[in-house]
């Protein structure tokens, strides 16, 4: 399957869900075209990743999600989700040119 077949483009729902231990939601990947993938979660702000290939950017977001829900819960507060996001995120990154923008959903155990 090639790489873009996997992406999920539409924008208009994102849409969280969580269990104790599994958590849905969507991610935002870029490719750069000399090579590169950084993967932001728009709902959680500063929580980012990169890597060489789409599967090392994929994991690693999902390393950077666990320690963010570790360090999140380790007090007994909850994930801070952002529900109001008004992809402010996605213009900024289009108008500097920085690459073109795919939406995912991604699952992850924590």
């Amino acid at each position: 399957m090639n790489a873009n077949a996997m992406f999920d483009a539409k924008v208009e729902d994102i849409h969280i869900e969580s269990t104790d231990e599994r958590y849905v939601f969507r991610v935002a990947v870029c490719e750069y075209d000399d090579g590169g993938y950084t993967v932001i979660i728009p709902t959680l702000p500063g929580v980012v990743s990169e890597g060489d290939t789409y599967v090392e950017a994929i994991a690693n977001i999902r390393d950077a999600f666990r320690e963010a829900v570790a360090v999140f819960t380790a007090g007994g507060n909850q994930v801070p989700w952002k529900t109001d996001d008004n992809e402010e995120w996605r213009t900024d990154m289009k108008e500097a040119g920085v690459c073109e923008i795919k939406i995912k959903w991604l699952s992850v155990n924590v």
